[in-house]
């Protein structure tokens, strides 16, 4: 191991911050995995989902609305993933529901 020899003379003023876990953190901000469907503010891909939804039909009869989502667990873990050379992928189930008038 070879020894390194700094010849600056700034001492470091801050540590710089993990921006791994800032963006872990945002997406799982993103996501909200944790929260149950019922309890989810309107953020992230539930916001999404309310923004698109509901759908109406041409003729106004049919409507397709949003009713929640759900993230299944991944196949396989990160290392595993990362070793087959796979990708560390999820399924996402969403609910819909289909309105004929009004029923």
């Amino acid at each position: 191991m070879v020894d390194r020899k700094v010849f600056g003379k700034l001492k470091a003023v801050i540590q710089p911050p993990n921006l791994i876990e800032i963006q872990t953190k945002s997406y799982m901000d993103f996501l909200q995995r944790d929260v149950a469907p019922g309890k989810r503010d309107k953020k992230g891909l539930q916001a999404i989902f309310h923004e698109v939804f509901p759908i109406d039909s041409y003729d106004g009869r049919y409507t397709l609305d949003f009713v929640k989502y759900e993230i299944g667990e991944p196949k396989a873990d990160e290392l595993n993933s990362l070793a087959d050379g796979n990708t560390y992928a999820a399924p996402l189930h969403a609910t819909f529901r289909l309105k004929d008038g009004d029923e």
